[in-house]
Order: C-alpha cells, then sequence, then structure tokens
C-alpha cells in the first residue's frame, strides 16, 4: 500500500491494515464454525460487526473475498438479504448494500491528504447542516 503524499506515516498505515487483516481472520474462523456470530442464531453480535464488515469486500477485496474468506462473505451477504436491512438500506439516498452512509465504513477514504475529523462529520443534520 502506497503511502499519502501528506497524510499518515506509512509504518501507521502498514499497523492499521495488520490490524485489520487479524480482525477479519477472527471473523472468519468463527464463521467457519456457526452460521452466526454468536452461535446458531442472528444476534447483537451479528449486527454490530456487520456495520463494520459490510462493504469490506468492496473496500478490501485484498482481504475480505470469496476465496480467501468465503465465510465471511456469505454472512454478509445473508445479513444484507435479510428483510430489515433490505427496508434499511432502500430508505438510503442511494439504495443498495453498498451505498450510503452506512456502507461507507468498509471503504477506503478518498481524503488521503489529511485526517477526517469524526466529530465535524457527526455534528450534522441528515441534510448536510450542521447540528
Amino acid at each position: 500500500m502506497a503511502a499519502c503524499a501528506r497524510g499518515f506515516p506509512q509504518e501507521m498505515l502498514d499497523e492499521e491494515m495488520r490490524k485489520i487483516a487479524y480482525s477479519v481472520q477472527k471473523l472468519e474462523a468463527r464463521l467457519a464454525g456457526s452460521p452466526w456470530l454468536a452461535g446458531g442464531d442472528y444476534t447483537l453480535a451479528d449486527i454490530c460487526n456487520f456495520a463494520i464488515a459490510n462493504g469490506m469486500q468492496n473496500g478490501f477485496a485484498e482481504l475480505v473475498n470469496a476465496k480467501d474468506t468465503p465465510h465471511l462473505v456469505a454472512w454478509i451477504q445473508r445479513i444484507n438479504e435479510r428483510p430489515a436491512c433490505k427496508r434499511m438500506f432502500a430508505k438510503q439516498p442511494s439504495s443498495g448494500p453498498t451505498a450510503g452512509a452506512i456502507s461507507t465504513i468498509g471503504r477506503r477514504p478518498r481524503h488521503c491528504g489529511r485526517p477526517r475529523d469524526a466529530l465535524s462529520v457527526s455534528a450534522q443534520t441528515h441534510d448536510g447542516r450542521p447540528a
């Protein structure tokens, strides 16, 4: 992974990618033995982790893909097929499981030159005006 011209040091980026890869492998290992994270039933553990993992198969395809993480990819697909999930994404400005603000978590940021201020993003109303 190439470093940004102005941004985070390469060592920091490499360490964070190592942590992401470790977490992806932990999810894959857990889902290899069970259809859901907490066992046989869909639970809050699945909901919380899905909020982070959904879209990673697009933004981090070198880590999350059908060849290397088939159980994680199948889990993401199962959740995206749930009626409540479909309804939630249908209410997004751009519908679909990889559109809207929720699924941007799994994508690499486009603001490579500087870190984003999470508070300034979260302190906005749904139409982008300051809160």
